[in-house]
């Protein structure tokens, strides 16, 4: 089977040069890899002039079109090559030199299955929080598939995160590309949902990458937890019959209006973190009416920091 990889990266080259050596080091290679610069501002742009292979193909953008732009742009690009299966990944996601060599073999021994992802490792354990499984079709509530069930070869799952998801040539011109509109965050959920309609989605265990994230105290609300809230509305209401979609909009209002009523009173008791809890309330605010009135794209109050 033939592979193509799709990399999307932004501002972090060293990162992006420990990722590429991954690829190459791959003992089952890729025919082609799509590398997204989401218009970078170090030294990114020079790494990949200086990237020599048949095999890569640049994208350097004008704009940073966030993960889901870049997904989507990388995506249309390797669909015009020959190929199979399509990694997905970032810059920091560094695969291991068997990755595409267990995906390839469990491929031929499940030939129905047109989605397979593998273990993600973070800070040397492994990450339940990129495969995932729906508790309630409704409201999209989900779980993270319990870390006993990678003793086993495989299991099969419904949510992935883009770290390490593999997808059938075929499934993406059925499901169609990313949303560009969500610019970042829930991205990968939506798109998960479109994929599982045409296929299962099974984890190889055995093929793992390794997410290099650090482990260091993120603030609890930022400019994320916009994008999360609104994208989750609107990806709820989407997959939703149209009958249904006022009254869980009402629902929404009525449970995000309680959490602002909460925060209000944490000003009150809580007088040093004010200004925070105001922050959270203006960011649930703007989440929710963005997404009752179907708002998306990239909202400039609210911008990634790098």
């Amino acid at each position: 089977m033939k592979f193509g990889i799709v990399v999307v990266t932004y501002n972090r080259c060293d990162l992006l040069e420990e990722c590429i050596g991954k690829i190459a080091a791959q003992k089952y290679s890729a025919d082609k890899v799509v590398i997204v610069n989401n218009n970078s501002t170090d030294r990114t742009k020079f790494f990949l002039e200086a990237l020599s292979g048949e095999e890569y193909i640049v994208l350097n953008l004008r704009d940073n079109l966030g993960a889901s732009g870049g997904f989507e742009a990388g995506l249309r690009r390797i669909i015009k090559e020959n190929l199979d299966f399509i990694l997905l990944i970032d810059d920091d996601a560094h695969i291991d030199e068997n990755y595409l060599y267990y995906i390839n073999e469990y491929a031929k021994k499940y030939p129905n299955v047109k989605a397979f992802s593998g273990t993600v490792y973070e800070c040397g354990e492994i990450s339940v929080a990129h495969r995932r499984r729906i508790k309630c079709k409704l409201t999209l509530k989900d779980e993270a598939v319990s870390v006993n069930k990678y003793a086993k070869s495989v299991f099969e799952y419904e949510l992935s995160s883009f770290c390490g998801l593999v997808i059938h040539k075929e499934i993406v011109l059925k499901a169609g590309y990313p949303r560009v509109d969500y610019f970042t965050q829930y991205t990968d959920t939506e798109y998960s949902l479109r994929v599982g309609r045409y296929t299962k989605i099974i984890n190889v265990n055995k093929a793992f990458l390794v997410h290099q994230v650090k482990k260091v105290l993120e603030e609890k609300v930022s400019y994320k937890t916009y994008y999360q809230i609104r994208n989750r509305i609107v990806t709820i209401l989407c997959n939703t019959p149209l009958f249904m979609r006022p009254v869980l909009m009402i629902g929404f209002r009525c449970t995000y209006s309680i959490r602002i009523y909460l925060r209000r009173c944490k000003v009150f008791t809580n007088r040093s973190n004010g200004a925070y809890y105001m922050r959270h309330i203006k960011i649930i605010k703007d989440a929710v009416n963005d997404a009752a009135h179907n708002k998306l794209g990239v909202n400039m109050s609210y911008l990634p920091k790098y």
